[in-house]
């Protein structure tokens, strides 16, 4: 009485019809792949690994200078630590009992 007709149509139902959807549908997934290994050209893909290994490099370049960054942060801790002792020989009593005092020669 006022239902629609089924969609498909043909008269196929059942595990045929089943295969028959499988079957397009792995068509249409299979075009849709192959239409998306097409969306970038060849330049494009040239373009893009040229900028792949330039950032690259970029990045190593950033490791390096991380690396040196911390090099510099302890050679700074470093050189503070040298000062407080230097400064603790030159204010030790010992110096005024020399003859020539480190800090008259400073």
């Amino acid at each position: 009485p006022g239902l629609p007709a089924p969609r498909g149509g043909g008269g196929v139902s059942g595990p045929s019809r089943a295969v028959g959807l499988m079957r397009r549908a792995a068509e249409r997934e299979q075009e849709f792949w192959l239409r998306m290994g097409n969306v970038i050209s060849d330049k494009g893909t040239r373009v893009w690994k040229a900028l792949e290994g330039h950032l690259e490099k970029y990045l190593e370049l950033l490791q390096e200078r991380a690396g040196g960054l911390r090099d510099v942060e302890s050679l700074q801790h470093q050189n503070t630590e040298l000062r407080a002792l230097l400064n603790q020989y030159l204010g030790s009593r010992i110096n005024e009992e020399l003859q020539i005092p480190p800090t008259q020669i400073i």
